[in-house]
């Protein structure tokens, strides 16, 4: 440390000094402005309070180098999230590969880390299908961007790649057996837990209710919904490369389409349909409501207002122009069977297969579009919590981490300190173009 005039304290006493910072930060459990002064030789401590204007970086690229990714999230994840959204997505994230985080969070968006990814590939022998998939479910990776490589060696790669494949696998199997006990309870169950939500009267009877329930529901239930949402993805690539070298581009899309079945029984048409139908007079705003009203733009970051919130949302949506749903699917299906008549026209001995493998790819499909909706409903809880625990402590509490939310509820008041910051990151990066 030095002045205009030269050094005024030693290397020891720096390090001295750094090492009270540290135990004071740790004392308050925040970031702390320490005052002190040296005496007869003695570090004194005058002052310690915590740091309200410290600016928070959101930047989880620091971390390495890696290739990150944002590809193919914007749908699900397309605005900057809050602290208290960002907290449960890495519940239900990956869990690191050998230290290295397989998420991460940039700018307040939310990341994959493809080196992780491509790193247990090679591992494992499977770049080549590695690459496929990527390309399929992010876009192709330029020739000239080269993924960098883990700091780790392959026999370490190995065993962090099985390590990170058992809970994978597990987690697989807990979806499929389930999912067919889950799906047909899971609105009853969310409305259920919301109610219950509503209902608590204090910081205490709230915080028990997640220690009770709520916690519960975010391991277990939505864990099980997520498995879900990501499954398929490889069925689908596999099948489309198949189709694409047999019938082309155009003829494979075409193929591809009609997962929503004779009925429309596919969750992500759920909410436009059901406009469509809201508005012949098919169904009534309550069934809408009650169907649809945990579907929005912004559906997994819980400080946005659900549909069901809000008694407007119906009348703007009913009253915007478009096209009928009904109309461009009914197109849809005229190009899908021109493009089977062809396919069985030039593949007479491979068309019967080739639809029975459509129909199971449609089937699933279905299903993970359905895990989809309810782990969606799941978030709709998930944001009825963090909202009561706001009106029952008068905090912000969408800067807040579920577990600094419980700290709150529970009486503590350290983490309020970190609000003013966390807001202003998020107005910060908010700001910031993708």
């Amino acid at each position: 440390m030095k002045s205009a005039t030269g050094a005024v304290l030693d290397e020891a006493r720096v390090l001295e000094l750094a090492a009270l910072g540290a135990r004071v930060q740790d004392l308050y459990g925040v970031p702390v402005d320490v005052e002190w002064a040296v005496h007869d030789g003695r570090i004194a401590i005058l002052q310690a309070r915590p740091v309200t204007a410290l600016p928070e970086v959101w930047n989880d690229s620091l971390r390495g180098d890696y290739l990150w990714t944002c590809a193919n999230l914007g749908e699900a994840v397309p605005s900057v999230m809050t602290p208290a959204t960002w907290s449960f997505a890495q519940v239900l994230a990956r869990p690191p590969i050998g230290g290295v985080p397989t998420t991460g969070n940039i700018g307040g968006r939310f990341y994959l880390n493809l080196s992780a990814v491509f790193a247990v590939a090679s591992a494992l022998g499977l770049t080549g299908l590695m690459r496929r998939l990527a390309e399929h479910t992010f876009g192709r990776i330029p020739d000239d961007v080269e993924v960098p490589p883990l700091p780790l060696s392959r026999r370490a790669t190995v065993r962090a790649a099985l390590g990170a494949a058992v809970p994978f696998v597990r987690q697989t199997r807990e979806y499929r057996r389930r999912i067919g006990v889950l799906l047909p309870g899971a609105p009853a169950r969310a409305e259920e837990l919301r109610a219950r939500i509503a209902a608590t009267r204090t910081p205490a009877e709230l915080s028990a209710l997640w220690t009770s329930d709520v916690d519960a529901f975010l391991r277990d239930d939505i864990r099980v919904y997520d498995a879900g949402a990501g499954s398929v993805v490889m069925d689908d690539a596999k099948l489309r490369r198949k189709l694409y070298a047999l019938v082309g581009e155009a003829d494979t899309t075409a193929l591809m389409t009609g997962a929503h079945g004779a009925d429309g029984d596919l969750a992500s048409l759920g909410p436009l349909l059901g406009l469509s139908r809201l508005r012949r007079g098919e169904i009534d705003r309550a069934t809408y409501t009650r169907l649809w009203g945990h579907r929005c733009a912004d559906e997994y970051e819980v400080s946005v207002p659900r549909p069901a919130e809000d008694p407007t949302w119906i009348d703007r949506q009913l009253a915007l122009d478009g096209p009928d749903p009904e109309e461009l699917l009914h197109r849809q299906a005229i190009a899908r069977d021109q493009a089977r008549q062809r396919l069985l026209a030039a593949h007479p001995r491979k068309a019967a297969r080739i639809r029975r493998e459509l129909d199971a790819l449609a089937e699933a499909t279905r299903g993970r579009e359905r895990a989809r909706s309810e782990m969606v409903r799941g978030f709709a809880v998930l944001r009825a919590f963090v909202v009561r625990a706001g009106e029952l402590t008068g905090a912000d509490t969408f800067m807040l981490s579920y577990r600094e939310i419980l700290a709150v509820l529970d009486g503590d008041t350290r983490p309020l300190a970190l609000i003013d910051a966390r807001r202003a990151a998020y107005d910060r990066y908010r700001r910031t173009r993708p």
